[in-house]
């Protein structure tokens, strides 16, 4: 049986037989991630053809750190402020949202339904040209590369990180190392980092991985003491570096 559906101007390379597929995900599929697998095995389930965006959605589906996120997001303010206003109730032993309304009509709840839909896309217009720009810059500081391990966009996709946590945030603002108190998404609680290093911090740190006086300092003095320890004199290696300042 053929699953494949390659019967399109741009599927029209030779299908691959079934034992093909197996030799190759058994012993030439070299896997950074998951990604692999999960279309080909999506792409089997659904008889041989997705969109991107359903496998996309795949994608973050099976990113059980983006999942959790996610549900603390969801358990935090619309399940919070929809629960206050007796519009959801939530069932803890099922883990189960129920929607505590009655429609009078089913034009009425068509009517709700185009609301909220009208709503999200006005949302998106508004937020998208302004989240997109700060993200650039945030990026752009960081010279497109990952402020904690270094690696550039080109090898590995740039996140922008929020420093302290939104979990962390109350009323939509938390507070920084200097007392300020910003909105979680102010560009001084943004930093660069690459999808990895992103993965790794996930919503536990609140570590600054920016350059700063302390930070660079501290990776002086580290420098120095490797390479005094590798039998180096320090105080050369100094003074070698300002000279090529000059």
């Amino acid at each position: 049986m053929s699953v494949s559906g390659a019967d399109s101007p741009a599927c029209k390379s030779r299908s691959l037989s079934g034992a093909e597929l197996l030799e190759f995900v058994t012993t030439r599929m070299t896997m950074s991630s998951y990604y692999q697998p999960l279309v080909i095995r999506s792409l089997i389930e659904t008889g041989g053809r997705q969109s991107a965006r359903d496998l996309a959605v795949q994608l973050l589906n099976e990113d059980h750190f983006a999942v959790a996120k996610a549900r603390r997001t969801l358990m935090r303010w619309p399940y919070l402020t929809l629960r206050k206003h007796g519009v959801v109730a939530y069932d803890k032993s099922r883990h189960e949202f129920a929607l505590m309304v009655s429609f009078d009509s089913e034009d009425q709840r068509q009517q709700v339904l185009a609301k909220c839909t009208a709503e999200i896309d006005a949302w998106w217009q508004r937020e998208l040209p302004k989240t997109a720009s700060k993200f650039f810059r945030v990026i752009e500081r960081a010279g497109g590369r990952c402020e904690a391990c270094g690696v550039p966009g080109s090898i590995r996709l740039i996140d922008v990180d929020h420093i302290i946590p939104r979990s962390r945030a109350r009323w939509g603002k938390v507070t920084l190392p200097d007392s300020r108190r910003v909105p979680v998404d102010d560009e001084r609680n943004l930093q660069a980092l690459c999808s990895r290093c992103n993965r790794g911090k996930r919503d536990t740190s609140t570590y600054d991985f920016r350059p700063s006086a302390e930070r660079l300092r501290e990776t002086i003095v580290l420098t120095l003491q490797k390479a005094q320890s590798e039998g180096y004199d320090w105080k050369k290696v100094l003074a070698d570096a300002e000279a090529e300042l000059r």
